[in-house]
């Protein structure tokens, strides 16, 4: 049995990338009939240029696919790319807009602006079989299904390691961040240190909201801040904080990412998070919640409602008795904490 196990190995090397190729195939081909009514009003070119991209979005991700990152998550990622960067599909993106303003397609505009979200699908799916994972089963939410409660990213585990756990021990937040790490929630910088009293900037911030909430099954295409660059690693988190609601930036087109986030700007997201998970349906805001904190004035108008909200269902609480510290930058640790709370809170706020 032991000697049959190679071979095993190499049969299966063979049979599954074929099994991929084949679920590619007969995936694309169902979506070309289920959306003749767009093929047979896009140019040859075009087409042509569609099933170019799925061959190479899937290449991409095979070729660097990381099993403790949701599989959805790294095609549209590739798409994202190859569409921004590569000139081979220069003018698609453009195509595909124009094809949704025209009036003429009003019937299939729904088809058009769900084509890139079907493709993504329809490659990752392939890449799981190719790993033999159950399609879907790695991938964020597809679209049209319920948010909460999330999949789990993957089937890896986080562990922190002996290094991590001898520098988080003493800290106030060792539970805590032990229970981020092992979540996938809280990762160690290029040396594998946590730095739990480091200031959190809002791409990381928004990072750990991603991964906490298991956001990710919006393609994105085209970001949406002039100061979060395709290249940038935190391109996809924060444009997917954006697309879910949860963050809308200093203005239209600038984010900040660099930014260290303050206790408000954190604690109106994650009250925007529980908002876009359906797990906070009202809107009273009492004011009186916030008569114990003597520099509640220093409090912004905008962030107001949300931090009434978060301290009154205990999402958030003062820097001491009587000082909530709005401005104030949060930690790695302090922003740890408040996203454990905001995902013990789901199940039960209303």
């Amino acid at each position: 049995m032991k000697k049959a196990l190679p071979w095993l190995i190499i049969i299966m090397l063979l049979i599954l990338p074929a099994a991929a190729q084949a679920s590619l195939a007969g995936d694309m081909d169902a979506f070309k009939a289920g959306h003749i009514n767009i093929y047979s009003r896009i140019s040859p070119a075009m087409a042509l240029q569609m099933d170019q991209l799925v061959q190479d979005v899937y290449n991409d991700t095979m070729a660097t696919y990381n099993p403790a990152e949701p599989t959805f998550d790294q095609v549209n990622k590739y798409a994202s790319r190859r569409l921004v960067r590569d000139p081979k599909y220069d003018g698609l993106l453009e195509y595909i807009a124009a094809q949704i303003d025209d009036p003429r397609n009003a019937d299939v505009r729904a088809q058009y602006e769900s084509l890139l979200d079907e493709i993504c699908i329809i490659v990752a799916r392939a890449v799981d079989i190719a790993h033999n994972v159950t399609p879907g089963g790695g991938g964020g939410v597809p679209p049209g299904q319920s948010n909460w409660p999330p999949p789990p990213a993957d089937s890896a585990t986080f562990t922190a390691t002996p290094e991590q756990l001898e520098e988080i021990k003493s800290h106030w937040a060792s539970q805590p961040l032990q229970q981020l790490i092992s979540k996938g929630i809280v990762r160690g910088d290029e040396t594998g240190r946590i730095n739990a009293d480091a200031e959190i900037t809002r791409a990381e911030f928004s990072t750990m909201l991603v991964r906490a909430l298991n956001l990710g099954n919006t393609p994105i295409i085209r970001g949406r801040f002039a100061d979060v660059s395709a290249g940038s690693w935190y391109f996809f988190a924060v444009n997917q904080v954006a697309e879910a609601g949860i963050v809308q930036g200093y203005s239209d087109d600038i984010f900040g990412p660099e930014d260290p986030i303050t206790r408000e700007q954190m604690t109106v997201m994650c009250v925007r998070a529980l908002r876009h998970l359906g797990a906070l349906n009202h809107d009273d805001a009492h004011a009186s919640i916030l008569a114990p904190f003597i520099d509640r004035q220093a409090i912004s108008g905008w962030a107001g409602a949300s931090v009434s909200l978060a301290v009154e269902i205990k999402l958030i609480e003062g820097r001491s008795g009587e000082i909530f510290a709005p401005e104030a930058h949060a930690s790695r640790a302090e922003a740890g904490v408040v996203i454990l709370r905001m995902l013990d809170l789901i199940p039960t706020v209303q």
